[in-house]
């Protein structure tokens, strides 16, 4: 198991995960920031009544759990729409990280005549 977990970490650390684990906070914080600005409580029906709120509801988004609440501001949909999109792409991308690490092993044990 610990050469397993080795080779996957080294396997991940070569595509940059790590960079895009990075990003994926930094776009997080920077969207729960304008969701707060954009969906504020007291302009907004059900909006945001803290920072807080609104990097849960980002994170809520970006995970595809969902919400209750919804953006009702035009400015509030569009930025709802980059983060799902993004937060679309990335787990794209870490799926396919995961799955050419596994086809490879895959590919390397067949080679070696270990199959099992």
């Amino acid at each position: 198991a610990n050469r397993g977990m080795n080779a996957l970490r080294a396997g991940l650390r070569r595509r940059g995960l790590g960079y895009v684990v990075a990003l994926t906070a930094l776009v997080s914080l920077l969207g729960a920031a304008g969701m707060y600005a954009f969906e504020r409580a007291p302009e907004v029906e059900g909006g945001f009544g803290s920072f807080g709120d609104a990097l849960w509801w980002t994170a809520m988004l970006m995970t595809t759990m969902g919400s209750d609440f919804w953006p009702r501001t035009a400015e509030g949909r569009v930025l709802c729409l980059l983060l799902a999109t993004y937060a679309f792409a990335v787990f794209g991308y870490i799926t396919a990280a995961f799955a050419s690490f596994f086809v490879g092993r895959d590919a390397a044990s067949r080679l070696q005549g270990n199959d099992g």
